[in-house]
């Protein structure tokens, strides 16, 4: 029945799955409870094959002009992108398990980079200053001197608007003052004004971390503003045997109205078998954690591909994960086959496994892997977030997770396989 199927919509598509449609193919443009849209740098990407399969069909169509195409599919299905070999070099799947109605799923084989536009910024003198550092909502820092506008090259501003703090050094390059210029127009020339505000060191931000048992702690923090990063600093230092406390004071320039992002990343022991990193967005203020009470359950294995269950599955230390989300990737090799890739996001369940669906056959291969295939995991990712985040993580769960979090207040733990790099 799933071949039957498969073979009907390739006609009324009229492209073969395996080629890339010409111009003169008429591909099969559907709607239906669930839309996959596919872009790359942004453009629609035409004549893509996806699979759409629930407990009893498995379906395929392609992408329209629109980079776009949907089915009714029943809740608990599966929407798989095929990217094949002859447009791309390598045959590689994309599957968004357990879909829900409504769902519009996005993937963008090659994310665009944010676009550039030149600005020409002019910026006031501070008393005692001996330079200056221009951070923007749009690229930067710049050196910048006060007096005629200076042009800056300034990237991803896609609102129309940047925010601007500028940050006066004294000769000693220690930073003694501040001035901040928000939600200013890209249509002409900006010009900051206003009155410094004096940088003293109580004004320095508070990091404090608890139950820390690793060698060394990475921090980093973002002053947040209109949901897009206005100043980032970063520190980190190794920890002895039996430190359990540890605590950072970082510069924090006034910025009105700004939240605050913490990334905090621990340096794995070296028989750990994963990595995490604890990302928080909240108010400005001091920031605290329970490092270790923040943790997802370590794993405690690699993780292994079982072909005839046709899942991954891991180990974990006792007392079960609150991960919510699970992304994985395997590569495929085979006997007188190009080898593939199969990336895959699915809502987490109570075992450590994510199950890959079955796809229908090919007529010119089969993309399920088989009895003496060569099956390498390539990617494990945990994902703990807060539910304001879960359309997002829905939509895009194969976009760069760490941008998520500057949409709003809520913690979010990833954890990934830590692999040790063999020595030479």
């Amino acid at each position: 029945m799933r071949r039957f199927a498969l073979l009907v919509l390739v006609a009324c598509g009229g492209t073969d799955p395996g080629s890339s449609p010409d111009a003169s193919d008429t591909l099969d443009v559907t709607t239906g409870s669930v839309t996959m849209l596919v872009t790359e740098r942004g453009v629609p990407v035409v004549g893509l094959p996806v699979f759409f399969r629930d407990a009893d069909t498995a379906r395929l169509s392609m992408t329209g002009e629109l980079g776009s195409v949907g089915l009714d599919l029943d809740a608990g299905g599966s929407v798989t992108v095929l990217q094949p070999r002859s447009r791309y070099g390598t045959d590689q799947l994309s599957t968004f398990a357990e879909v829900e109605a409504g769902d519009v799923l996005h993937l963008d084989l090659d994310p665009l980079g944010p676009p550039t536009i030149e600005v020409a910024i002019a910026i006031p003198a501070a008393t005692g200053a001996a330079g200056y550092q221009l951070h923007t909502s749009c690229g930067g820092p710049f050196g910048v001197a006060p007096g005629p506008a200076q042009t800056f090259a300034l990237e991803g501003c896609n609102s129309g608007t940047v925010d601007l703090l500028v940050l006066a050094y004294d000769d000693d390059s220690n930073l003694v003052a501040s001035l901040f210029s928000g939600s200013r127009s890209l249509t002409a020339p900006i010009t900051v004004a206003g009155t410094y505000t004096p940088y003293v060191a109580t004004m320095d931000n508070t990091l404090a971390y608890t139950n820390v048992d690793f060698s060394f702690l990475g921090v980093y923090q973002a002053i947040v503003s209109s949901g897009r990063r206005v100043y980032e600093s970063t520190r980190g230092d190794s920890l002895e045997p039996g430190v359990t406390e540890k605590t950072f004071a970082i510069e924090q320039p006034g910025v009105t109205g700004a939240t605050m992002l913490y990334s905090t990343t621990p340096f794995p022991h070296p028989e750990a078998f994963d990595e995490q990193v604890v990302l928080e967005h909240q108010p400005a203020g001091p920031y605290s954690l329970d490092l270790r009470g923040a943790l997802l359950t370590p794993y405690t294995s690699l993780g292994a591909f079982e072909i005839a269950a046709r899942r991954l599955v891991w180990t974990e230390a006792a007392g079960g994960s609150r991960a919510d989300l699970v992304r994985a990737g395997i590569r495929v090799s085979r006997r007188d086959l190009p080898a593939w890739t199969w990336q895959i996001v699915a809502p987490r369940v109570a075992d450590p496994v994510v199950t890959f669906p079955e796809l229908p056959v090919l007529a010119s291969r089969d993309l399920n892997p088989q009895v003496g295939d060569i099956v390498t995991v390539t990617e494990l990712t945990n994902v703990d977030f807060p539910v304001a985040y879960a359309a997002e993580l829905r939509a895009n769960a194969f976009a760069d997770l760490h941008r998520i979090i500057e949409r709003g207040p809520g913690r979010m733990v990833i954890q990934r396989r830590y692999v040790v790099e063999p020595s030479l």
